[in-house]
Parts: C-alpha cells; sequence; structure tokens
C-alpha cells in the first residue's frame, strides 16, 4: 500500500464541476484537473500546489476529495455525474469535516490531509477522529 495524501476541497461552483466532467468524458484527464484547480481563489491555488510540491517530495499520491453541498445534489443526479470521473480525484456529497473524517476512516494508506482553512469551520475540535497529521493552509502562508 502506498503512501497518499488527502486534499479536500469544498466545492462551490457546481458548473466549474460540470465543465470538468466534460472534459474528462472526453478523456482529457489534465484539462479536467486544471479546470477544478481554476475554481477558486489564491488560497485553493496556494492549497493545490502546496500539496502538490509536497506529494513529489514525499513520493506519495494525491488524492483529491471534492465535497459539494447537499443543495447541489440534484443538479448532480440529473446530469449523472459518476464519483470517478477523473483519476485521484472524488467526490463527496455532504459536510466537508463530516466527508473527511468517514473518507480516512475508508483509507487507511492516507498520511496526511490537507485543507484551506476558508473552508473548514469544526475539523480542528475533531482532529483526533482523523487518524493522520492535518495540515491547514492560511491565505498567504503555507501552513499553521
Amino acid at each position: 500500500m502506498g503512501k497518499k495524501i488527502l486534499l479536500a476541497i469544498l466545492m462551490k461552483k457546481i458548473e466549474t464541476l460540470l465543465e470538468a466532467a466534460t472534459y474528462a468524458e472526453a478523456g482529457a484527464f489534465e484539462i479536467a484537473r486544471e479546470t477544478l484547480k481554476k475554481e477558486g481563489h489564491k488560497t485553493d491555488k496556494e492549497v493545490f500546489m502546496y500539496a502538490e510540491n509536497l506529494r513529489k517530495r514525499l513520493g506519495a499520491e494525491l488524492e483529491v476529495l471534492y465535497v459539494i453541498r447537499p443543495d447541489d445534489e440534484q443538479l448532480l443526479e440529473k446530469k449523472q455525474l459518476r464519483s470517478r470521473l477523473i483519476p485521484n480525484v472524488i467526490f463527496s456529497i455532504g459536510n466537508l469535516e463530516e466527508e473527511i473524517i468517514k473518507y480516512i476512516r475508508r483509507h487507511k494508506d492516507i498520511i496526511f490531509t490537507i485543507v484551506s482553512k476558508k473552508d473548514i469551520k469544526n475539523l480542528i475540535e475533531r482532529y483526533n477522529q482523523l487518524n493522520c497529521p492535518l495540515v491547514i493552509i492560511s491565505p498567504k502562508s503555507h501552513s499553521i
């Protein structure tokens, strides 16, 4: 079992997801990944860069968990999006903190989790449920 880093992101614009899915269905996985990366603020790009650099240094695999709010679920079902359209990218519906904890419980090979400070609220208090280190990226910094 190889080392894996989990990058968890709260998906804010469902349109970005649909655009990425279109590229992925056509087999353009790199374009799909780049489309997802461009979704957010400067902090999101910093988080991706931090995770990618760390992945390279550790020789680990990067898993990206995009969590979609439940109110966008019907749109996803209508578009019949599959959970594994893009390799190493997972889509989940629910609360970001809950989805991170559930994912880590199912995947024991996660060595740590990276999240943006703007996307989490209660995860720090629930840190003991993660069973792996938590890296929180703040704007204009690399971690806290």
